[in-house]
């Protein structure tokens, strides 16, 4: 039978394995004045967060004694180069040197005698030893002499024993003890190349002759020019600067240490400024320089701000982690990683705290936790307000560029203003005078400019009755309004220039008795002027004493004096005049009342500041030479013919502006860029209310194709007006023009008067108004003025004068008023 098999009894159950009892949960520390607690781990994972800065929490540290503060490091430093600061880094020589004091301290021979795995036992290396004595002479513990004893054990004997089986160190091996004794040599030149001493030998050194001498500066004329480019240095010259770290005595003898290469000029040496020659291109490089500097003022700080921005969050949320978790203030510290901020971020900051921006910028780094948040909101407000001025500037950029663009491509009105104003001086204007003759027989090659301004040369006029047969200069002299625009520039820069009243006095009767009758002009142009004239003019010895019986002319038309009444009494004081006014009235006017005299029947001429009654020509023949009676015709001295040669050019030039002024379509022209626009142009660049550069802008606009002729107006309106003052005070135009006056129109009795007055009455100046043209010659007071035409192949020719031979009795006795003696004439056909 079967029977039952029992079933196996269950298997015992296994016993749960034991686990390790768990570690007790981090206790939360709770320092002195928080409200609250917080674990050393919660303290770790912050700092291992923090991307920007590097976060401790450690006590802060009382400030040492003479330690500087913000301010004064910034008086002293400067500007940081980086925030915070790096450290001062090794050169190539001490790196060296303290990579092969670790070999030498690492070497077997001075290694201890057992050796275990402790971990102290590693960290007490000879090498980890003599970085302690570095570290404890740099905090100032050890003196020099004691760090020196203290490494000279270290490098020769090391961890070594002294005796027994297993000694070493430098007491057993000598060579070790030759590389230590090398090794402190070494250290005591690497000390003196740091702290004050390195300081002192560099100040030394750059004072020196060559300290801080470059090539440039350097006098090379007494050395060996190897090549036009290569030249020895001078023999005392310091060769040790040559010198550099690693040279072998081989690298030595293949270097050429004492040759250098000689610059010819640079583009670091390139001043545009000095080199310009167009102010319009200037203009506009100053705008491109206004927009550039701007730009990148405006984009930096707008750099700055997004790279600033993440440290600020990152502050921010550590502050306020710091007060959900209860700490006191101060606790945390942090500090910026090095390189968080570039040079130009820096740079950024500085320019918007200006003269405070260094000391911002040492705040920065020594508290970054409290400055950035300050920082970023005071350069965000700067970024707001930067871009609304730009705004604002661009269409101001706009019009300068669009005004000065089409000037800055005429290249040619610089030079050509430049020609044109070089003219302007006495000797230029007396040169080409004086040597008319020789531009006859070698004539000039002038320029597109002075072709414009020059007058003609002529050997003689072929108009009989002008009685000029000798070299002279021709110029025309337009008539009509512009005359009144070119008398009111000259007065306005007279009144300003003249040093006092005297010399304005004169240069209105100048006006009045002279220009207004020599060129026709109305005299109602000089009334203001003349009424203004204050009262002390009455007694001033610079309006002439008119002679009883002389016709005159007055505010009030053409009248004959009566009598000159002198002394005050009636009521006035001064001098006064009893005239015959054109109504038949008489009436009793002030000198200043009287404009110029006028040609009469009887003929005067001032002689000591009173009109006294010359003699004229007896009678004239069929045979003489006599000019017409409407023109004007008087010997002068050079400053009056240099004035005369500069007042023709103005005039000339404001004609041409006025004509081509009315040539400019109507729509084109606006109150400013037109003919009287441009006067007041002239005007205010005179005075200084607008610069040069806006006045060339509307002559542009004026006259086109020769804008050099109007660009160049101040300067000679300048000029001219220095001249005019210098004839005021010559005082010798008046007297001179008198015989012009006299109307008998005898040019050698003209002649002989004029140098009655002076001898330097050399220069023959003649007006035609029909024609409105002037000419200058020169006849020094030994030449004859010759009056008979010459045959046509002669005139046509070019000739010289001759001094014929005078005894010395003859030069002795020769009286000025007398016609000078003949001169024989050397014709070249």
């Amino acid at each position: 039978t079967a029977t039952a098999v029992p079933a196996p009894p269950p298997p015992e159950p296994r016993p749960a394995p034991k686990r390790p009892p768990a570690a007790p949960a981090p206790q939360a520390r709770v320092v002195f004045g928080a409200t609250g607690g917080r674990t050393e781990e919660r303290e770790i994972e912050m700092a291992r967060r923090a991307m920007y800065g590097i976060v401790s929490f450690r006590p802060v540290a009382p400030p040492r004694a003479g330690e500087m503060t913000p301010a004064q490091r910034a008086a002293a430093v400067g500007r940081p180069r980086t925030v915070p600061e790096r450290p001062e880094r090794a050169t190539v020589s001490e790196q060296d040197y303290f990579d092969r004091v670790k070999r030498h301290l690492g070497s077997k021979e001075l290694a201890p005698e057992f050796k275990t795995n402790s971990a102290r036992n590693r960290k007490d290396t000879p090498w980890q030893e003599f970085l302690k004595c570095l570290q404890l002479f740099g905090a100032g513990l050890l003196g020099k002499d004691e760090l020196l004893t203290l490494l000279r054990n270290l490098l020769i004997q090391g961890h070594a024993p002294r005796t027994g089986v297993n000694a070493g160190g430098g007491h057993v091996n000598k060579h070790i003890a030759a590389a230590a004794n090398e090794l402190l040599k070494e250290l005591d030149v690497i000390f003196t190349g740091r702290g004050p001493y390195a300081q002192q030998e560099k100040a030394l050194q750059e004072k020196s002759k060559y300290g801080t001498a470059s090539s440039q500066t350097i006098d090379f004329s007494n050395c060996k020019h190897i090549s036009p480019s290569y030249s020895t240095l001078p023999k005392d010259y310091p060769l040790d600067s040559m010198v550099f770290t690693g040279q072998t005595d081989g690298d030595m003898s293949c270097l050429s240490t004492n040759t250098v290469c000689l610059s010819n000029g640079s583009p670091d040496n390139y001043n545009y400024r000095e080199h310009r020659r167009n102010i319009h291109e200037a203009a506009l490089m100053t705008v491109e320089d206004e927009r550039f500097e701007f730009d990148m003022a405006v984009e930096m700080n707008a750099a700055t701000v997004r790279f600033m921005e993440p440290v600020a969050e990152e502050v921010g949320a550590l502050y306020k982690q710091e007060e959900r978790d209860g700490q006191p203030a101060g606790r945390l510290q942090y500090q910026l990683r090095t390189g968080t901020f570039l040079t130009s971020h820096l740079s950024a900051i500085s320019r918007v705290y200006g003269e405070h921006g260094n000391e911002v910028l040492q705040h920065l780094s020594r508290n970054p936790l409290v400055a950035v948040p300050i920082i970023l909101r005071r350069l965000k407000q700067k970024d707001s307000e930067w871009r609304e001025v730009r705004r604002n500037l661009i269409p101001k950029w706009k019009d300068i560029t669009r005004a000065n663009y089409p000037g800055s491509l005429d290249v040619t009105c610089y030079f050509y203003k430049r020609e044109i104003e070089k003219t302007f001086a006495l000797d230029v204007l007396f040169e080409e005078l004086k040597k008319a003759r020789v531009f006859l027989r070698k004539p000039r090659h002038l320029s597109p400019a002075l072709s414009s301004v020059a007058p003609t040369v002529l050997a003689v006029n072929y108009d009989e009755s002008a009685c000029l047969v000798q070299p002279h200069l021709r110029l025309s002299v337009p008539g009509g309004e512009v005359h009144k625009y070119a008398y009111e520039l000259l007065s306005a820069h007279i009144g300003k220039i003249a040093r006092n009243n005297t010399d304005r006095e004169r240069a209105s009767r100048i006006w009045a008795e002279f220009m207004v009758p020599f060129f026709g002009m109305p005299h109602r142009w000089c009334l203001p002027e003349l009424r203004d004239v204050p009262a002390r003019a009455d007694r001033s010895s610079c309006v002439v004493r008119y002679a009883a019986g002389q016709s005159v002319l007055t505010l009030f038309g053409v009248g004959e004096v009566l009598q000159l009444r002198e002394g005050g009494g009636g009521g006035y004081v001064g001098t006064r005049y009893t005239v015959r006014l054109p109504n038949g009235h008489i009436g009793i006017l002030r000198p200043s009342a009287i404009v110029h005299a006028l040609p009469g029947k009887v003929q005067y001429a001032r002689q000591g500041g009173y009109m006294d009654v010359v003699g004229g020509p007896a009678e004239v023949t069929d045979d003489q030479k006599v000019l017409s009676k409407e023109k004007h015709l008087f010997f002068g001295t050079t400053k009056i013919y240099v004035f005369l040669r500069m007042y023709c050019l103005l005039v000339r030039i404001l004609l041409e502006a006025r004509k081509a002024a009315e040539k400019t379509p109507s729509s084109a022209l606006t109150e400013r860029v037109n003919f009287k626009g441009l006067i007041r142009a002239l005007e205010s660049v005179m005075k200084g209310k607008i610069n040069s550069l806006e006045y060339e802008t509307k002559c542009r606009a004026v006259m086109k194709d020769k804008t050099y002729l109007l660009a160049a107006l101040p300067k000679l309106v300048e000029k001219c007006s220095e001249f005019f003052l210098k004839v005021t005070k010559e005082d010798l135009v008046l007297p001179l023009y008198d015989f012009s006056q006299l109307k008998h129109m005898d040019p050698v009795l003209i002649r002989t008067q004029c140098l009655s007055v002076t001898g330097d009455a050399h220069c023959r100046i003649q007006y035609h108004p029909k024609e409105c043209v002037i000419f200058f010659s020169y006849l020094p007071g030994s030449d004859e003025l010759l009056l008979t035409s010459l045959p046509d192949d002669i005139a046509s020719s070019s000739y010289e004068i001759i001094e014929g031979k005078r005894t010395a009795s003859e030069r002795s006795g020769t009286d000025r008023n007398q016609q000078p003696l003949s001169k024989r004439l050397k014709l070249k056909v």
